[in-house]
């Protein structure tokens, strides 16, 4: 499962076996002499050779241009995932074949994780590493707004089990920050529901956001704070659009995830929509290739196309087209219009479906209350009969019960008199058992005390005998052992005398081998290297064997001594264990008397015991008609109050059924008055006339600064004034913006009068100085740190001339900026482009505000060709008037 080293490793290991080889030639050739010491410097060469093998897997790791660390965690015991494996599988599948080295693990208990991260955390610092990846899928969840992925074996009970247990995920981007001038992608799916199977709650659902690292993406399987779905498939849904968006090749990695962002979200019905965070600062391909760049006509074509795609689709409310087109022109000059659009569809979809669950609701609700009118008004009829039934039954009931307590009463007459007459006849009988059972006990302790007396003088007798055979047995097993003791250390000498002489023959033959070997040298001396070397092994080999067989004979001799051994002590074990038998035999027969004796004993306690019980039952059928007589008097007592009781819980039952009756009487007419509201309400067009959904907000945390979606709420007579002022000549003049006309289905938005047009996010359509191809696209669908998009349009000029203008946008910063209109919390976006026809440098930055329908500041500046500044403006917001939601200025 881990494929670090492409290296193959039977030519590894080659290697290292030529390296050994030529070293004990070496040690042979140089010092034959050494012979006996040889079996240990070949044990060192082996371990160096082993370092050297594992000091090269990371350098063969690292060599490459390409890494990826992939993880998959499924079996979870307490709750396993059904998908991790197969995206962690099937994404390594995919990165290999797009040219990276992967580190796959799947199943990875913590050690086996962090060690990973620190690996891959090492390897990315070469220079030779151009683009590391990690991927995560399995189980993750925050905690103090820091990321933590959940081994497979971590048992989690408590906050502090997280820290312990889990991998944070700062750790991999520490690594990240340390390693620059290279590009990084993390992808987290890891935002599964309830991780732990109840057995913990973290503090707050899915994973925390974090801002990109220099030259990173940071993709998660959904926005910060939510759960992704586990999928139904073999893979996740997530990674499942991811996988088919990657194989995809000459596709920029961020066109990619916009498109997988655009399937998730929809296909989840809005309820998962991935998330990323960008520093990247130039454009990252999965698939390496070489990338033509287009000449002016080319791009200018591709405009146009795109251009003519919009229109046909702008003004559409099918939803699908507008997917269509982001996923053909997912980074286009309108893409951000169209998400844009296809937000505000969704939304007022959500508002429509809402409406018609409101209105089924409040049917249903209606239906429900005329049901429990009617079973109500069902349940008081029955719960009248059934108190009336009731009142019946008690009457019933107290005719039966005074006659039954004359009844008793006869009855407990009659059983004093038969309770004095038995109470007579058992004292008689009681004095008749006293007498028989003092004569009983005189006879059988006369007999018991005979009977102790004997067997207590012949157990003396067995036990004197049984003392003399324990003696005698100990005798013969302290001689055996002696004889046992004596040939042991007579065996053992003589496995020592053997042991001895196969060391000296040993010794002998290896004398021989050496003297062998000494004259073989002699005699070979003028041959050729290469037959000394062959010569010299052959003696090795010679020496080896003798060795050997030496050894051997020394286990032969030492397995005889271990049988002989193991001979003896079984003997020994078998003369105890027929000792312990027979001093168990007498111990069970002593046992068996005394069990005899407490029987006997037994018998005669539980005669006086049944002669006592007797006359107990005697005195107890006394005392129990007593307590029949009183008895009968409770329950008498306690048959009246069980009948004033249920009387006073019938009236109560009335009581609340009434009040239950009134309550939903009041339902019924607060519900007719709803549905009346409802009915009377507008019902929604293709554009809802309710309020538009607040933005999506995310609580702001140390590592991130914050997102926002971009809608802006425009209405007939918001106004925005602005100060224009020349940042040479410090002079100002002003600006003032008044809504005069919106159409929502449109998409546009006049002011003072249509002397400027823009669409409903802000996009100016139309200026003094003519009207534009398609909106400049300078506002973005979503506001955080690190978007990043493009907008190219077409200005028509009133002398004739049409300009074209591109720009790459990016938000750059949330900050907190003054103007006189107050002090806000804005996202600035640097706008960097071109006019092409004039070879016109332009810059802008613009601070928006969410809430705030107009710009709080804008600066524009404008570098002609021959380095001329044409207009260098910045314009503030100084007052403000609008009708919608809005983030007043503090």
């Amino acid at each position: 499962m881990c494929d670090l080293v492409p290296v193959n490793p039977q030519k590894r290991y080659a290697l290292a076996g030529q390296f050994l080889l030529k070293a004990k030639v070496h040690l042979n050739w140089s010092s034959v002499m050494k012979t006996l010491v040889k079996p240990l410097l070949a044990a060192l060469l082996r371990a160096v050779a082993g370092l050297l093998l594992m000091a090269w897997a990371p350098l063969a790791f690292s060599q490459a241009e390409r890494l990826a660390l992939v993880v998959g965690n499924s079996s979870y015991p307490g709750a396993p995932l059904t998908n991790p494996k197969n995206d962690a599988k099937a994404m390594a599948d995919l990165l290999r074949q797009a040219g990276f080295t992967v580190d796959q693990q799947m199943d990875t208990s913590q050690a086996q994780l962090t060690q990973a991260v620190a690996r891959f955390g090492q390897a990315i610092k070469d220079p030779k590493v151009k683009f590391g990846l990690f991927y995560y899928a399995g189980h993750g969840l925050q905690q103090d707004w820091r990321n933590y992925l959940v081994p497979v074996s971590a048992d989690i009970r408590t906050a502090e089990d997280v820290r312990k247990q889990t991998v944070d995920v700062s750790a991999l981007l520490t690594y990240m920050e340390q390693a620059k001038g290279r590009n990084f992608l993390v992808i987290l799916d890891a935002c599964r529901d309830d991780p732990f199977a109840g057995g913990f709650k973290p503090s707050a659902a899915g994973l925390s956001q974090f801002d990109a690292p220099a030259g990173s993406l940071l993709a998660y399987a959904t926005a910060p704070g939510k759960v992704a779905q586990d999928g139904i498939g073999a893979n996740g849904l997530y990674t499942g659009n991811l996988l088919r968006e990657f194989a995809v090749k000459g596709v920029r990695l961020e066109d990619a995830f916009k498109r997988v962002r655009l399937s998730v979200r929809i296909a989840s019905n809005g309820q998962q929509v991935p998330w990323e965070s960008t520093s990247l600062e130039e454009d990252v391909y999965l698939f390496p290739f070489e990338r033509k760049k287009l000449s002016e006509a080319e791009q200018d074509q591709l405009l146009e196309q795109e251009l003519l795609s919009w229109q046909k689709v702008r003004a559409s409310s099918d939803i699908t087209q507008l997917v269509n087109f982001i996923r053909e022109y997912p980074s286009g000059s309108a893409s951000e219009l169209a998400q844009s659009r296809l937000s505000r569809l969704l939304n007022a979809q959500a508002v429509k479906e809402a409406n018609q669950q409101q209105v089924v609701a409040a049917n249903a609700m209606q239906q429900q209350i005329i049901r429990d009118s009617q079973e109500s008004a069902q349940a008081a009829r029955l719960q009248a009969e059934k108190a009336e039934a009731q009142r019946l039954a008690a009457e019933r009931a107290e005719a039966a019960r005074q006659q039954a307590q004359a009844a008793e009463l006869a009855r407990q007459e009659a059983a004093r008199a038969e309770a004095a007459r038995l109470a007579e006849q058992q004292a008689q009988a009681a004095r008749l058992a006293e007498q028989q059972l003092k004569e009983a006990q005189a006879l059988a302790a006369r007999r018991e005390a005979e009977r102790l007396a004997a067997a207590q003088a012949q157990e003396q007798a067995r036990l004197a005998v049984l003392a003399e055979q324990q003696q005698a047995a100990q005798r013969e097993a302290q001689r055996l052992a002696q004889v046992r003791e004596q040939e042991r250390a007579q065996e053992q000498q003589r496995l020592a005398v053997l042991a001895e002489q196969a060391a000296v023959a040993a010794q002998v033959q290896a004398e021989q081998a050496r003297a062998a070997a000494e004259r073989v040298v002699r005699e070979q001396t003028a041959r050729q290297d290469a037959l000394a070397k062959e010569q010299a092994l052959a003696q090795a080999r010679a020496q080896a064997a003798a060795e050997e067989k030496a050894r051997q004979q020394a286990q032969v001799q030492a397995e005889r001594l271990a049988q002989a051994q193991a001979a003896e002590r079984a003997a020994t074990a078998a003369a105890q264990a027929k000792e312990q038998a027979a001093a168990a035999a007498a111990q069970k027969a002593l046992q068996e008397r005394q069990a005899q004796a407490a029987q006997e004993a037994e018998k005669a306690q539980a005669a006086r015991q049944e002669a006592q019980r007797q006359a107990q039952l005697q005195a107890e059928a006394v005392a129990a008609a007593q307590a029949r007589e009183r008895e009968a008097a409770l329950q008498a007592q306690r048959a009246e109050q069980q009948r004033q009781a249920q009387a006073a819980a019938e009236a109560e039952k009335a009581r609340v059924a009434q009040a239950e009756l009134a309550r939903l009487t009041a339902e019924k007419e607060r519900a007719a008055q709803t549905l009346a509201a409802l009915q009377s309400k507008p019902q929604p067009t293709s554009q809802p006339t309710a309020q538009p959904p607040v933005a999506q907000t995310l609580a702001a945390t140390p590592y991130f600064k914050g997102y926002q979606e971009h809608q802006r709420s425009y209405q007939t007579g918001d106004f925005f004034n602005y100060q224009v002022i020349d940042v040479y000549t410090k002079a100002s003049k002003p600006l003032n913006l008044q809504v005069t006309a919106v159409n929502m289905e449109a998409d546009r938005v006049e002011y003072n009068g249509g002397e400027y047009v823009s669409d409903t996010m802000g996009n100016t359509t139309t200026n003094p100085r003519g009207g534009f191809s398609t909106p400049r696209q300078f506002y973005p669908a979503e506001l955080f740190v690190g978007k990043k998009w493009q907008s190219a349009f077409k200005q028509a000029r009133p002398n004739g001339i049409t300009y074209t203008f591109r720009y790459d946008m990016k938000v750059v910063a949330r900050e907190t900026i003054t103007v006189p209109a107050g002090t806000f919390d804005t996202f600035k976006i640097e706008a960097r482009g071109f006019n092409l026809q004039l070879g016109a440098r332009l810059e802008r930055n613009i601070w928006v505000a969410p809430g705030v329908s107009g710009d709080i500041a804008h600066e524009i500046f404008v570098r002609l060709s021959n380095g001329a500044v044409e207009q260098n403006d910045r314009q503030e917001l100084v007052t403000f008037r609008q009708a919608g939601p809005r983030t007043a200025g503090r």
